[in-house]
């Protein structure tokens, strides 16, 4: 069974593994992973979310919204570094429900000056994959990290 609630802060997340939690809460933390292509990094399964002023240096991130076959309740996903010149395998976030239709903002967040149209690699949503209705919207971007935000 997973935990309710699971909070994370100040902390270095630097291995493969995965978070289950109905709510995961994780505030100015590095959130590294491992590279390489079958490296999802630390994969959350959820159904709250709230990350924010974190640093994600490599592409070690993967949150899914439908471990209680449900979707995200509400995220707050905002004020977060990605370093979205890591190019490997899997997106930093993913809706798999198709029957989701609600919008998942991912704004405020700073992409490394990298358009909208770029970041589509890194998640997948209606944009990449037609079974799905959800989209991430992703602008407005910051334009340089957070100043809570730690460094990368």
């Amino acid at each position: 069974m997973a935990k309710t609630q699971l909070s994370i802060t100040d902390s270095i997340l630097d291995r493969q593994g995965g978070i289950k939690a109905r709510t995961v809460t994780i505030k100015r933390s590095v959130i590294e992973g491992f590279p390489g292509p079958e490296n999802r990094g630390v994969m959350i399964n959820t159904y709250n979310i709230e990350l924010v002023n974190n640093c994600f240096p490599l592409r070690g991130l993967f949150v899914t919204d439908n471990v209680y076959g449900s979707v995200f309740n509400n995220p707050i996903i905002k004020h977060n570094t990605f370093d979205a010149s890591s190019h490997f395998q899997h997106p930093f976030f993913e809706t798999t429900n198709s029957k989701k239709s609600l919008n998942i903002l991912l704004t405020d967040n700073y992409w490394n000056n990298l358009g909208d149209k770029s970041i589509n690699g890194f998640v997948k949503d209606s944009r990449n994959d037609m079974t799905l209705t959800a989209r991430f919207i992703t602008e407005p971007m910051l334009t340089q990290p957070h100043p809570d935000t730690p460094s990368c």
